[in-house]
C-alpha cells in the first residue's frame, strides 16, 4: 500500500525536475552573457539533481568555474565546499567516511541541501572515494 502511495508523488516530483531541466537548459543560451542569471540557472538545475549526486555534482563545479572567471571567488569556494559535503554524505552513507555533510554546518547552514540524495540505482553508477572525490 505504501509503494502505490509513494508512486505518484515520485511520478509529480521526477516531472517537475524535467520541467526544470528543460527551461532552465532553454534559458541559459538566452542569458549566456548574463553571469548572474546563467549562476541562477545553474544553480536551479543543481537543485533540480539534489537526489543524483553525480549530476549535482557536475552543476556545482560548473557554477564554480563561471564564479572563478567572474572573480568571485568566495561564491566559487562555496560551490565547492558543497562538492566536498556532498562527497562526504556520499562516502558516509556508503560507510566509507566518518561523518557526512553535516560536519559542514560550521561553515555555512544551507549545507543541508547536500543530505537529500536518494539511495536509489543512480547512487550505484557513483564511484567517489575518500582520496580523489571521484
Amino acid at each position: 500500500m505504501k509503494q502505490s502511495i509513494a508512486f505518484p508523488s515520485e511520478v509529480k516530483d521526477l516531472t517537475k525536475r524535467i520541467r526544470t531541466v528543460i527551461m532552465a537548459t532553454a534559458q541559459m543560451k538566452e542569458h549566456e552573457r548574463d553571469p548572474e542569471m546563467l549562476i541562477d540557472l545553474q544553480y536551479s538545475l543543481a537543485k533540480s539533481y539534489a537526489s543524483t549526486p553525480e549530476l549535482r555534482k557536475t552543476w556545482l563545479e560548473s557554477m564554480a568555474k563561471i564564479h572563478v572567471k567572474n572573480g568571485d571567488y568566495s561564491e566559487a569556494a562555496m560551490c565547492c565546499i558543497h562538492v566536498a559535503a556532498l562527497v562526504a554524505e556520499f562516502l558516509y552513507r556508503k560507510k566509507l567516511f566518518h561523518s557526512g555533510c553535516s560536519v559542514f554546518k560550521k561553515i555555512t547552514p544551507n549545507i543541508d541541501e547536500e543530505a537529500a540524495m536518494k539511495e536509489d540505482a543512480g547512487v550505484l553508477d557513483v564511484y567517489y572515494s575518500e582520496d580523489n572525490g571521484e
